[in-house]
């Protein structure tokens, strides 16, 4: 695996605590690698938000790297969740290590300031706590509820929705027993 890339655990316990604070009476069940595809719904499109703000003016509605990313998918009883594996909070990471090393080194040789380590210090707090907000909630990630499934194809193991922006999404899950178990669970609540 890269250095940009993350790891399943690292995925399952960011969108369970993304699950927490959005969702709190559900939990993942399940969490799988996919294939990811995201195609920005006219809504997006107008305002500029796909992939969050990082296209202003919808500039990648036809980004090509929103196209079959690596990702892994997480189900819940009532959504499916999916996040992209490469880590787009390393630049803040980065940020927050050099105000980290900066704080310190005004604790030690500051000359007797030291205000300016702890603001360097909170500095430091405030990019590692936004670089976990921007993976969290990140560039590189989508909802779908169950209800909002359109089409499952089991023999391509894929899943299309609509999410509530007129996103549509695509997703390909190539392990066939979990595409059988997040299948299930879709149909499961259209019955």
């Amino acid at each position: 695996m890269a250095l940009h890339e993350r790891s399943e655990q690292a995925i399952r316990q960011s969108v369970s605590r993304l699950v927490a604070v959005r969702w709190p009476a559900d939990h993942v069940l399940l969490a799988t690698p996919c294939e990811a595809e995201r195609v920005a719904g006219r809504a997006e499109r107008l305002l500029g938000v796909l992939g969050r703000a990082h296209c202003p003016g919808g500039s990648c509605a036809v980004d090509a790297s929103h196209l079959r990313e690596p990702a892994f998918l997480c189900a819940t009883s009532t959504r499916l969740i999916y996040q992209g594996r490469r880590q787009h909070g390393i630049p803040l990471r980065m940020t927050s290590v050099a105000l980290a090393a900066l704080a310190i080194f005004a604790l030690l040789g500051g000359g007797g300031r030291p205000a300016a380590s702890a603001v360097l210090g909170l500095a430091a707090a405030v990019a590692c706590f936004a670089a976990e907000l921007a993976q969290t909630f990140g560039v590189r990630s989508g909802m779908l509820e169950f209800e909002r499934v359109l089409e499952v194809d089991r023999a391509d193991q894929r899943l299309d929705g609509v999410g509530r922006w007129g996103t549509l999404y695509r997703v390909r899950i190539s392990d066939a027993d979990d595409f059988r178990l997040v299948a299930a669970m879709v149909e499961h609540v259209d019955a």
